[in-house]
Parts: C-alpha cells; structure tokens; sequence
C-alpha cells in the first residue's frame, strides 16, 4: 500500500503547512512541525503515533514544534547533516534513504539556495517516485526567498539540476501556501499565459482549512515563471531575450523580492 501524506495547514501569518508521513502500523513521521498541540490533536483523530520529525531546515517556523514533540514522545529528528542542533539528530545527506515500510521509502536530496542547509523528500513507492516535500525550496508557483542563510545564485543551480530533473509526475507538497500570490506575480511577468489564468480563478477559491489542492511538476512548468526560463514571452516582457538562464532566474528572484 503507498503511503500517505497528511497535510496541516497551520493558518499562521507565514500560512505554514506541516506534514505527516505514514510509516506502517499506524505510525508517522512528521516533517517541519510548527504546532505541536495541532499536530497531536491530528495524530489522535488518526489514532497514530509519532515515530520520528523531519526539518527540511532550520528557520524558526520550521522547527519550533520541535522540542515539546520530541519531550512527549521522545522521537528522534532527522536533518541536513551539517545542521546545527542543541540536541542529538540524525544527520542526512543527498541520496540517503528513510525505510518507512517495505513498499515505501524517503529519499532525501541536498537543496540548497534558501538555506545551505536545507533538505527536500522524495517519496518512493515501491522504489517509483511520486511526491516531493519541498520545504521553502520551491512553492507553488514559485520559490524561496534567500534573505536568511540562503544564496540566490546556489538556489538557481539547485532549481536548474534537482528540481529541473524530477519527474512530471511528482506531486508537489510545499512548505507554504503562497499559491494565489505566486500566481499573481507569474502573471505579472507573463499575462499572456492562459494556463496561470485559468489555475489563478481555480485557487482564489479554495479554502486551505478545509481543502487540499495539490500540482504535479508538470503543472508546474507552465505556470511557475523559476521553471520557465525558456518562455520567449517571459524573456520578451522582461527585456531579457539574450540573457542566460541564470541572469534570468536572478532577476525573477530580485523582483519578487519586492514584489
């Protein structure tokens, strides 16, 4: 049976999502808790129990739901090899896996660029890739920011040979819901794209607290702009149409900045 991946959409400020990994006999790893009562309270209604915690790096709001998960249930913390902790984890790097049952595992890839320390997870059914945890790597319809600990230039390299190279197929489960704004600014830089035009009005109506929407990389490519480099509409309206990949990724980057 493929596992499964509950999502918690926190509501904070950030509008966080927290994920929750099945694990066989009821059991969960969960991937960058920020409320620790909410995710107790949907452990319970899952009648699970907590096996280990993923942080895909080390922001506060990616980790706060940390110390008092680990207090009840004395769970151990998996993270980025060289990240620093006040406490033991268990240090993973790129191509690592994570056993979750004997049908389903966790591949972990070294992400850097929103922090130099941060991981995405791949999960694998039957040794077949379906869904990627992202943390603030990539969101829908857009990327992370490099202002605390991350570097712009390292995050093109991490979207152009990683994340350029998964599968149409994978699903995408991001760190946030910056979905409707994200595909606002696409649209800033590409109004000529029906397909951001079309998923724009489709997400204006969701409800985060009571639905789930997810993209695959497919979807993906045609309407996130960092995905988008070879647009000749996008390097058109941006005046970019001799310029490199990377100078284009950057500016994309700088614009959202302040977008």
């Amino acid at each position: 049976m493929k596992a499964t991946i509950e999502t918690i959409f926190v509501g904070n400020s950030l509008r966080n999502f927290t994920y929750l990994i099945s694990a066989g006999d009821n059991q969960y790893y969960c991937v960058d808790p920020f409320d620790a009562k909410g995710i107790e309270e949907r452990l319970t209604q899952l009648g699970g129990e907590l096996k280990g915690i993923i942080n895909t790096h080390q922001h506060h709001d990616h980790i706060c739901g940390n110390s008092d998960l680990i207090e009840k249930h004395q769970a151990p913390l998996y993270a980025h090899h060289k990240a620093s902790y006040d406490r033991e984890f268990h240090g993973v790097k790129g191509g690592d896996y994570l056993d979750l049952d004997a049908d389903n595992r966790l591949l972990f890839l070294d992400t850097p660029g929103h922090t130099m320390t941060h991981i995405s997870l791949v999960m694998e059914f039957q040794k077949t890739p379906w869904a990627i945890l992202s943390g603030d790597t990539m969101f829908n319809a857009g990327v992370g920011h490099c202002k605390l600990g991350g570097h712009p230039e390292v995050l093109y390299k991490t979207m152009s040979d990683i994340y350029g190279d998964l599968s149409d197929e994978l699903e995408l489960y991001p760190g946030h819901e910056y979905f409707e704004n994200n595909l606002k600014f696409s649209l800033h830089c590409e109004p000529e794209n029906a397909e951001t035009t079309a998923l724009l009005d489709k997400v204006g109506k969701i409800n985060w607290y009571q639905e789930e929407f997810r993209t695959t990389m497919e979807q993906e490519r045609k309407v996130n702009p960092f995905l988008r480099l070879h647009s000749v509409n996008l390097r058109k309206n941006l005046d970019m149409v001799n310029s490199t990949d990377k100078e284009l990724f950057l500016k994309l980057r700088t614009m959202r900045n302040s977008w």
